[in-house]
């Protein structure tokens, strides 16, 4: 019992989420410490004509070398004798992990390259010359199981889904991320069909579930499987947050609510087998 106890408590965190902003070609005028709201348009600037080139192998340039189109940006080895060429000529200006960048010579423009939209609010914390990282508090649900893309948009609440299907409005759920209580191979391929960018259910039936594919919208299960009753509090966790910006992250397997309101209960909240079960 301690270890399911666990499990469940797990479920529902409050704490600080990170998230990347990649940008390209330019300078932004953002820096560390700086606000973003969502949806925020981020203007580069400095008339950057950059190319981006995948490596592998062992690099032979560095940043800050001037390059041409033939120079030998890097090499696979001694059993690969594939080598990768610049392809433009230019100034190497930064390398990570996976490309160089080659700032080219023959652009002059001092126009704004590129507009950034920012997808997630918070504070910036580090800046580099292709990303922004940005922290914001948060309350973390993690999934007992989600598949699709990750996405990020704003949260709708549907407590009874069979009901909707029956008199659906078309834009309800355009582009939206949707939590509902219970899904089934009925009510997914409709709530996708109308646009849905992601569904996330308590529970579901598992051989409902097994039997759903997935079309549009990212799909993911909260709690578990058979009808689960799930608390008032749990229920205006997500009714009370209707409209807030939402991610889906897919890499981990959690929905996360940017927020700076916790919910009073969770602190104090008895996060056990019989927690589950709704009172009158």
């Amino acid at each position: 019992m301690p270890e399911v106890n666990k499990m469940i408590k797990d479920k529902i965190q409050y704490k600080d989420i990170f998230y990347l902003t990649e940008h390209k070609n330019g300078k932004l005028d953002i820096n560390v410490g700086d606000y973003l709201e969502l949806g925020a348009e981020i203007e580069l600037t400095g008339g950057e004509n950059l190319v981006e080139i995948p490596f592998e192998g062992k690099l032979l340039v560095t940043i800050g070398e001037e390059v041409t189109e033939d120079t030998v940006l890097s090499t696979s080895g001694k059993l690969k004798k594939k080598s990768i060429k610049a392809g433009t000529s230019g100034v190497v200006t930064n390398i990570d992990d996976k490309n160089i960048y080659i700032k080219t010579n023959n652009d002059t423009s001092t126009e704004p390259k590129q507009i950034v939209t920012a997808m997630f609010p918070g504070t910036v914390v580090d800046k580099t010359s292709t990303s922004l990282v940005v922290k914001e508090k948060a309350l973390v649900i993690n999934l007992l199981l989600g598949k699709g893309p990750s996405q990020i948009s704003k949260l709708a609440y549907l407590e009874d889904p069979h009901k909707f299907i029956e008199n659906p409005d078309k834009d309800q759920f355009k582009d939206k991320i949707v939590v509902v209580e219970q899904i089934d191979s009925e009510t997914y391929p409709i709530i996708s069909a109308l646009g849905a960018k992601g569904i996330f259910a308590f529970s579901t039936d598992y051989a409902h579930f097994q039997s759903l594919i997935t079309f549009n919208a990212a799909l993911g299960i909260i709690f578990g499987y058979g009808d689960i009753k799930i608390t008032k509090n749990l229920k205006d966790l997500f009714r009370n947050n209707e409209g807030s910006v939402v991610w889906y992250d897919s890499e981990y397997s959690r929905l996360v609510i940017p927020t700076e309101k916790v919910p009073d209960w969770l602190n104090n909240y008895s996060f056990d087998i019989t927690s589950l079960i709704s009172y009158k």
